[in-house]
Formats: structure tokens, C-alpha cells, sequence
């Protein structure tokens, strides 16, 4: 297979995952700029076309564009030189067997994270292929499927060296977080309030009959008081007693003389 389909096919395919209409209109390869950087540009939509946030993306260079005796060829990357591709071949079949590639020999690429308006952006690009894998699933969404970009791609004859995709993204996943986050509140809200409430309370309570009888005390010193002036008497009685007993005999001794 040519040059022209292997880029149109490769095309097709980015069309297919990102939404790109394209024609079958070959570019004139002296026209291609080789210096020029290109850029990838993604914006991610749900069916409502409200925008998908959250989660990131992660960028692979997996073959560059290199031209020889002006034949223009595919040659791998580095990361990418002991996985046995057939550019010939370039469909979504070739998109999930890079994707296992990358995660199984763990090779890292360029990670960026989903703006609040659901786009994400690559730029300064060589000119080449690309794989784009969700690394991070979106809140509520599932993680878009992988697919490969060429840079540049053939649009309308012409060469496109900014490419704007709009891959699918995943229906709703049945454990979103709105289901969730309900579960999460009450088991805190449940959880902190015996625990909040009976450590100041048992606190509070402990200390409200200390400082009730403080109070209390204050008066115990003006019961001594009292005690005071009141333990003479008994002494006092029995002084008056023996008094009289010694008094009653000195009168009996006196009668008896």
C-alpha cells in the first residue's frame, strides 16, 4: 500500500474515532512542510453536548513521518521499536494493541489534564503518529476508546497540521459518584455526631458537678464558724455542774457542823 493510502487510511480512521469529516483528496506532498509543528487539539462532549471534565489524557509518539528519496515512510519511535506494526494496516485494531503495548511495558507519554470545558490540547509536534489514551476516566464517564492521529492529516487536499478531534466519550458508568457521594455524607454525618457530641458532653457533664459543688464550698468555712461559737457550751455545762456538785457539798458539810 502507498503512502497516500496508508495516510488516508490512518486519516479515516482518526475521522471514524473523532468525528473529523474528511475526503479522499490526496495533498500534494510538495507542499508538505516537514519544520512545520503541528498540534492536536480535543474536545470532549457527552451526548447533551455538555462538556466532559476531569480525567486526563495521555499523548504517544508512536511513529514519525520521515522522507526519503521523496518517498514519505512511518518509522517507530524509540519507545515504540520492538512492537511489530503493519503500517499498511492502520484501523482501531492497531489503536488497542499500541494502547496494551504501552501499559504493559509501562511507557510514558505526555499526560495533560481535561479542562473545566471538557478540551484538551497537545501542541509542538513532530510530524507522525499518535496514540491517545484516557489515562484517567472522566467523573461519571467512561474512559474514551484509543485511537491514533496522524500529523499532519489530509483534509478537503490540503494539508492539516492542526488537528481538532471530538472522540466519543463513554455512556454514564452505573457507579457514578452521584450515587455515591449521598452514601459518603450520611456515613460521616452519621458518624460524627455520636462521637462529636458524647466527648464535649461527657466533658461537659464531668465538669458541671465540680463547678456546682465549687460554689458550695465556699460556705463549708462559714460552718466552722458557727461550730466555733457553739463548742463552748458543753464545756461551760458541765463546769456549771461540777460547780454546783462542789458547792452542794461545801452546804452539806457546813449543815452536818
Amino acid at each position: 500500500m502507498g503512502f497516500w493510502k496508508k495516510l488516508l487510511c490512518c486519516s479515516l480512521l482518526t475521522s471514524l474515532a473523532s468525528g473529523i469529516s474528511l475526503t479522499a483528496a490526496a495533498a500534494d506532498m510538495s507542499t508538505l512542510d516537514r519544520n512545520r509543528p503541528g498540534s492536536i487539539h480535543l474536545t470532549l462532549n457527552d451526548a447533551e453536548n455538555l462538556p466532559v471534565t476531569g480525567g486526563t489524557i495521555c499523548l504517544y509518539d508512536v511513529a514519525a513521518l520521515s522522507i526519503a528519496d521523496e518517498t514519505p515512510t512511518f518509522t517507530e519511535t524509540e519507545a515504540f521499536c520492538s512492537f511489530s506494526a503493519d503500517w499498511d494496516t492502520i484501523d482501531a485494531d492497531l489503536a488497542q494493541d499500541l494502547a496494551i503495548y504501552v501499559e504493559t511495558q509501562q511507557i510514558q507519554g505526555t499526560l495533560a489534564a481535561i479542562e473545566v470545558d471538557g478540551t484538551v490540547f497537545f501542541d509542538q509536534l513532530e510530524l507522525g503518529i499518535y496514540l491517545i489514551v484516557q489515562a484517567e476516566e472522566s467523573d461519571t464517564y467512561e474512559a474514551i476508546t484509543p485511537f491514533l492521529v496522524t500529523v499532519p492529516m489530509e483534509e478537503d487536499g490540503e494539508w492539516t497540521y492542526e488537528i481538532d478531534a471530538a472522540p466519543k466519550v463513554g455512556i454514564v458508568t452505573s457507579s457514578n459518584t452521584d450515587t455515591e457521594d449521598p452514601t459518603e455524607p450520611e456515613e460521616s454525618s452519621g458518624t460524627q455526631p455520636p462521637s462529636t457530641s458524647s466527648t464535649p458532653g461527657t466533658s461537659d457533664m464531668s465538669s458541671t458537678p465540680s463547678d456546682l459543688s465549687s460554689p458550695s464550698s465556699p460556705s463549708s468555712p462559714t460552718l466552722p464558724q458557727t461550730g466555733q461559737l457553739n463548742w463552748p457550751i458543753p464545756v461551760l455545762a458541765v463546769a456549771d455542774i461540777l460547780l454546783f456538785a462542789f458547792g452542794w457539798l461545801m452546804r452539806r458539810e457546813r449543815t452536818e457542823v
